[in-house]
């Protein structure tokens, strides 16, 4: 049989690593080298759960040896471009297996191929039936004759693969292999063990075994290029594999050849703006239509590729992949130092060779590190933050480094016969649209006699709403789109949002001629007249991303993501206009609910909890919160329900949209192969990924009960806050045990609305943490419930991103901060190192955007209530990576590396952020923010330990209040220093509350507002006049000398331009950059 070509050929390579931690580098030198689509790794000794060999370009599976994990285990890598499923992992003491299967583009299960890693320990026996057993595992898999690679270490000895005499397994392999007719042993016929025991002889133990493949041209070797006790061996296939990759095509409507102008003309060509739409399938008709004339206009505007995709194929790979290594002359040169010295070892076994040999590998791993860094540097060199495009190319790197490879794992159903394994991609989808179909339906804790109010108030409703249809026209919300209108949602369209199914991205909406724009708001303004929402926007294609941290093999594991069309979500975010518009509809969304709500945000949610909790510090009381976790709150909303709460708010032409947008939703789940699943309904839930999604459920849950006290008490208070569906309600009072009760009468009245609504709670996510100061907490506290299950009791817990712990140090907090802090910065430093060719101004711009915005959220809350020593460690943390980036010298001062690339410290930050908090505070449209500002707490009694929190509410809130800051001569406090002399505290206090009472809230008297113009020119002024006044030069610090120091030994500067710079510097500092320099 004549060889093919290089493309029809499988390659697989598989080794025994004895233990991969410390051979990494040189694999992944090796994978390069010889560029196998499937490298089989058999003894790795790790964990399931590890991450170390999970290489850029390829997808890992793992199996362990179930009694430990230091010792056997598999892995099996496979080129991230090869179409493939990955099977139920083989995890026995006899045997651990890692299986595959290869997919054709035909999906024919007689076409499939298994191959999977295979690892025998050595100390356990072999029958001839237990062999077979393996041998028939894939016909048992996927329930026919199926070919399949079994490649692996089998610690079997037999003189028909090469050893010098045959053992027990070895003798029962023979016979299992022989009684298959189909099966066949692959071998290289030579040694591949070559025990670390020179008393040991080497023996033939790592070989594969096909079946089905008997036809087909095979080929095997074995070379010397892995340090380990076991050759690597390479298996070679004759096999057209072009229908085993994936079709990696640009799916995108606009090419980069596409000529823009042309498809401008094409597409006004094809549109016809007299179209008439009259019904509802008109308008489905229309957007088919639009969808359609878009693509044909880009396939007539853009040249056909000169080189067919096919023949574009090197080495099996239907595009390289961007992370590949291109070896130098040097290292090469090296490789096959190695090499020579590893088959000089393997003969002699002296230690002196050994020794040549560790060596060899020492210079080599130093070499590909080298030669890795100046690849990262050359794709970097000239990255300038003055350059947009160069910067764009940097943030794309960026994005690529924090991109993990999603392999295709098999999933674990639990059936009537027990558990199912998906052997196939469509299986695998069909299984995540049953899951998710089972998702997307209403609890079923609705009372029946619930249900039946509701549909029979609803259809009350909707006749009586009949007689608004003939008005619509004279309804102010129903105003038609104009075009200003929607080039104005165009322009602020990001091009990062991905398309949905009809591939129409932000950008290409952005380059559409006039005419296509009319054609659109034709299109819209139809929508807005029948009352109908196209099935086309109504249908959501799912892409199902791994939670960190879960089983692989559980539906439950995964996050569906829903790619909506961008044409549906621009005209949701017009009509959200029109549905403001509308009163009821904007006053029914409740003061405390925070989230996806414009000028609202999490700072001042958490500041409104924060300050709660406060003030019964200051009263010596306990604080009770429960935190109340909705279980899937989006995906399980009632949509009658919804409904009906919208028909009592919104006319009848808003709401027949919303209902037809609602109903008869679908959704398909695309795999990263490309293979779509069948389509899915949605009976429950608000769209994901839409702009109305979030603002329907704050709707929906707009009537959760206001908690209130049921006995009365002057200390007795209680609140709620939502954001979202991130619910907590606050108790307090002098007694733990009444504040508890209060949450527990308020989670009685929840729950009994939750059951009316079908909201359900997971008691098992809630919890209970008790805020105090005291360290006597009552023992006798008795456990919460809701709906009888227990709530746990927490010493902390995270709100918003905030960790609140009991005594609100908000010291765990920042523990988080920090840390996550360095392990971002640990994931960047292949760009930030020292070795970087990266200029350091980006370097620093990397700092400012990526790194420091970690510790930056929602500082303007938690910062007042954190001490200097918490904000110092994380200034700490931030000038130890400053100074690294910068490479700067002993001694460089912080500041003038802060003041050169316009660094702030976290004070400096922190004091801007409280400054714009509390100006956006006090003018709120919300009444529960503006409390924060107008009931600001004041320390009284926590003076002490509250310094920071103090000094921010004198600065930032009692000035404001008090108009201070406005006008400085007409007001005027008593300082706290002067309060602090009095003797009783009830005296103190006193005064303090008659300045504040006396004073207005907020002034707007036209006095202060001409004071306040006079001190701002007054400080303009200032400013110039210090501008133009010629200062001394500061001292040159020790970065600055060396830089012009390196600059004038390159020849950058000449004498006479190094003697303008450091002109006005000290005679001693000119003298180390031109030691022969006498002065002026």
């Amino acid at each position: 049989m004549t060889r093919a070509c290089n493309r029809d050929i499988l390659k697989i390579a598989f080794w025994n690593a004895g233990g991969i931690n410390n051979k990494i580098d040189e694999l992944k030198l090796f994978i390069l080298n010889i560029d196998a689509h499937i490298v089989i790794v058999t003894e790795t000794r790790l964990d399931n759960k590890s991450t170390k060999l999970e290489l850029p370009g390829y997808f890992t599976y793992l199996a362990q040896n179930p009694v430990s994990s230091k010792r056997g285990g598999v892995a099996t890598i496979v080129n991230s471009s090869i179409r493939h499923m990955a099977l139920e992992p083989i995890e026995k003491e006899c045997i651990q297996s890692a299986p595959i299967v290869l997919l054709p583009e035909n999906n024919r299960r007689s076409e499939m191929i298994v191959i999977a890693s295979v690892y025998c320990p050595p100390s356990l026996s072999w029958s001839p039936h237990h062999f077979t057993d393996v041998l028939n595992f894939a016909e048992k898999t996927l329930g026919g004759q199926t070919k399949f690679i079994l490649c692996g270490d089998w610690n079997a000895k037999h003189r028909q693969w090469g050893c010098t005499r045959a053992c027990q397994r070895g003798t029962a392999l023979y016979e299992a292999v022989q009684a298959d007719p189909m099966a066949e042993i692959i071998a290289t016929g030579c040694a591949t063990h070559f025990p670390h025991d020179t008393r040991k002889n080497p023996s033939a133990i790592d070989f594969s075994i096909c079946k089905g493949l008997g036809r087909l041209e095979k080929r095997i070797s074995s070379s010397a290029d892995l340090s380990s006790d076991h050759l690597p061996i390479l298996l070679e296939i004759n096999l057209d594999t072009s229908t085993l990759f994936l079709q990696k095509q640009n799916n995108n409507i606009l090419k980069k050849t596409t000529n823009i102008e042309l498809f401008k003309t094409v597409l006004e060509r094809k549109i016809l703006l007299n179209t008439e739409i009259r019904v509802a399938e008109d308008i489905n008709d229309a957007i088919n239509i639009f969808i359609k004339n878009i693509k044909d206009s880009a396939d007539e505007s853009t040249p056909s590729p000169r080189i067919p995709d096919n023949l574009r194929r090197m080495h099996g790979q239907a595009n390289r992949n961007s992370h590949t290594l291109t070896l130098d002359e040097n290292t090469s040169r090296l490789l096959e130092e190695k090499r020579i010295l590893s088959r000089i070892f393997k003969a002699t076994r002296t230690d002196e060779d050994k020794a040549k040999l560790k060596a060899a590998e020492n210079r080599l791993k130093k070499a590909v590190k080298i030669l890795r860094e100046k690849r990262i540097n050359k794709q970097i060199e000239g990255i300038d933050t003055k350059n947009p495009d160069r910067m764009r190319k940097m943030w794309r790197l960026l994005d690529e480094g924090k991109k993990t490879n999603q392999p295709n794992f098999p999933l674990k159903l639990e059936t009537k016969r027990g558990p199912k394994w998906t052997k196939t991609i469509k299986e695998t989808t069909e299984a995540f649209v049953s899951h998710l179909e089972g998702r997307f339906k209403p609890n079923n804790n609705v009372p029946d006699y619930h249900i039946n109010t509701v549909n029979s108030g609803l259809r009350t409703i909707k006749e009586s709403m009949l007689t608004e249809r003939y008005d619509v026209n004279k309804n102010p919300c129903n105003q038609p789109i104009t075009l200003k209108e929607l080039n104005d949602e165009i322009k602020n369209l990001k091009n990062s949002k991905a398309p949905g199914k009809d591939l129409i991205t932000n950008q290409l909406i952005k380059t559409l001629p006039t005419k296509a724009t009319l054609y659109l708001i034709l299109i819209y303004n139809s929508i807005l007249r029948i009352g109908y929402y196209p099935d086309a926007w109504k249908h959501a294609q799912v892409k199902m991303i791994l939670k960190p941290g879960k089983s692989v093999n559980d539906p439950k594991s995964y996050r569906p993501i829903s790619l909506l069309s961008g044409l549906s979500k621009m005209f949701e975010r017009l009509l959200l206009k029109r549905l403001f518009r509308v009163d009821l509809f904007k006053k029914a969304i409740p003061l405390h609910q925070f989230g996806f709500r414009k000028e609202h945000g999490t700072e001042q949610q958490i500041a409104r909890v924060t300050q709660f909790i406060l003030e019964a510090f200051e009263r010596k009381e306990y604080c009770s919160a429960v935190f109340l976790d909705i279980s899937e709150a989006f995906d399980r909303v009632w949509h009658e329900g919804l409904l009906l709460k919208l028909a009592k708010i919104l006319p009848y032409n808003l709401y027949i949209i919303l209902e037809s947008y609602l109903t008869n939703r679908t959704f398909e789940v695309k795999d990263q192969a490309g293979e779509t699943s069948r389509a899915g309904q949605i009976g429950a839930g608000v769209p994901q990924g839409s702009n109305l999604g979030p603002i329907l459920y704050s709707i929906f849950s707009s009537d959760m009960p206001l908690p209130h006290i049921y006995h009365p008490s002057p200390t007795e208070r209680i609140m709620l806050s939502t954001y979202a569906d991130d619910t907590i309600v606050l108790s307090s009072d002098i007694l733990a045990t009444a504040a508890t009760r209060n949450n527990e009468n308020y989670l009685k009245t929840f729950s009994d609305w939750a059951d009316k609504w079908g909201i359900s709670v997971n008691a098992a996510k809630t919890g209970h943490v008790i805020y105090t100061l005291k360290n006597d907490i009552p023992t006798n506290l008795k456990t919460m419930k809701i709906k009888g299950q227990a709530i746990k009791k927490e010493s902390k817990q995270s709100y918003l991103g905030v960790i609140l712990d009991s005594k609100l140090t908000l010291s765990p907090h920042v523990t988080k901060v920090v840390g996550k802090y360095l392990t971002a910065y640990r994931k960047m430093s292949w760009i930030l190192n020292e070795r970087s060719k990266l200029p350091t101004n980006t370097k620093m711009l990397i700092l400012k955007s990526v790194l420091s915005p970690i510790w930056q959220y929602a500082i303007a809350a938690w910062g007042p209530l954190v001490t200097d020593a918490q904000i110092r460690r994380i200034q700490v943390e931030e000038n130890r990576k400053m100074r690294d980036i910068c490479r700067a010298g002993r001694y460089t001062k912080n500041q003038t590396i802060r003041d050169r690339y316009c660094v702030k410290t976290v004070e400096e930050f922190y004091q801007q952020a409280v400054h714009r908090f509390s100006e956006t505070t006090k003018s709120h449209p919300n009444v529960a923010v503006r409390r924060i500002f107008s009931r600001h707490y004041i320390p009284n009694r926590l003076e002490r330990s509250r310094q920071r929190y103090l000094k921010m509410t004198m600065d930032h809130i009692t000035q404001k209040q008090t108009g201070l800051t406005l006008s400085p001569k007409l007001l005027k406090i008593p300082d706290l220093d002067d309060c602090r002399t009095l003797k009783k505290r009830s005296e103190r206090e006193k005064i303090r509350q008659t300045h504040l009472t006396e004073l207005p809230t907020l002034l707007r008297l036209e006095e202060e507002e001409a004071e306040l113009k006079r001190i701002k020119k007054q400080e303009e002024r200032e400013r110039r006049e210090r501008e133009n006044q010629k200062w001394p030069p500061d001292r040159w610090c020790e970065l600055e000398i060396n830089r012009y120091n390196k600059k004038y030994r390159n020849g950058d500067l000449t004498r006479q331009e190094i003697i303008e710079k450091f002109r006005g510097q000290p005679l001693n500092v000119q003298r180390i950059i031109l030691p022969d320099y006498e002065g002026d």
